[in-house]
């Protein structure tokens, strides 16, 4: 997605935040009135603040998942979190957050273990042209600002059938709604900009992707140089549905030992030769000395 706004400091006396809404539900429901007071005839479900070098999500808070996972054991408490868009004119924008861990004790109470709350909404910016990892989420450069969200921070279920997340929280069931598109809502200053609703063909096969050895291969193999000794070993991160791991070792030519482990995961250690840790976002292919 590519939004082109001229931010050359000379067009405004003062900075000025720049305010994107994204309608992703349809007409019917939302919130009118974006982050910065700025009262629209549209209504959004989540809004990118950007000011100066920072980025932030903000969603409307009756269709704020945070904690919704953990929700199960009756854990959040804010009933205006309804897990789905409703219609709505000077609600509360909250950032977005993902609630990785509940606050909980040991089973003997001895320990006591607070919440781990991830900021996601906080997305990394760029200046520039183009994006420069993975991470990057705004490139601002030359008067243009680029923006890139993944479909999960957008609230997307399923992308590929345009399933949004409308879920009733007094039933146990996960229910779901299909998206109209798209709008964006462009806010900055007195300026205000609205798209077409933008749809998509639906699909089921991924779109094409190019193979790249990304940033984390060479500090493991670094790591497992350093580590000396006369084995080989080589890595291979295959990515299917779930996604599989095969480690081999070679001693003299020869495959002495493989293991095959099925995500889904994030993190895993081996026995032989000797522990390590790697993720799976990290690697797809390297050969080391080990």
């Amino acid at each position: 997605m590519c939004l082109y706004r001229d931010l050359r400091p000379s067009a405004y006396s003062t900075p000025r935040p720049l305010i994107i809404g994204f309608d992703t539900y349809s007409d019917e429901v939302g919130e009118t009135i974006l982050p910065d007071g700025t009262v629209t005839t549209n209504r959004s479900e989540l809004a990118l603040v950007l000011d100066g070098n920072s980025a932030e999500l903000l969603v409307t808070e009756s269709y704020d998942l945070f904690g919704i996972w953990h929700d199960r054991w009756n854990y959040i408490q804010n009933e205006a979190q309804l897990y789905h868009s409703i219609p709505t004119d000077g609600a509360p924008w909250v950032p977005v957050r993902w609630l990785s861990n509940r606050r909980h004790a040991s089973d003997d109470g001895t320990y006591a273990f607070p919440e781990t709350i991830d900021p996601i909404g906080l997305l990394q910016v760029v200046e520039g042209t183009d994006f420069l990892s993975s991470k990057d989420a705004v490139a601002i450069g030359d008067g243009v600002v680029r923006i890139r969200i993944p479909w999960t921070l957008l609230q997307f279920t399923d992308p590929a059938q345009s399933i949004v997340m409308d879920d009733d929280r007094s039933t146990p069931e996960r229910e779901l709604t299909v998206s109209e598109g798209i709008r964006l809502v462009i806010s900055q200053g007195d300026g205000l900009v609205i798209s077409d609703r933008q749809t998509w063909d639906p699909w089921n096969v991924p779109p094409k992707t190019s193979e790249r050895e990304k940033a984390g291969v060479p500090i493991i193999q670094k790591h497992l140089i350093e580590a000396g000794g006369d084995r080989e070993m080589r890595l291979r991160v295959i990515y299917h549905v779930p996604p599989k791991i095969t480690f081999d070792w070679f001693g003299g030519g020869r495959l002495e030992h493989a293991r095959t482990l099925n995500g889904p995961w994030n993190a895993v250690g081996t026995g032989a030769p000797s522990d390590f840790i790697i993720s799976s976002s990290d690697l797809r292919f390297f050969r080391a000395r080990r």
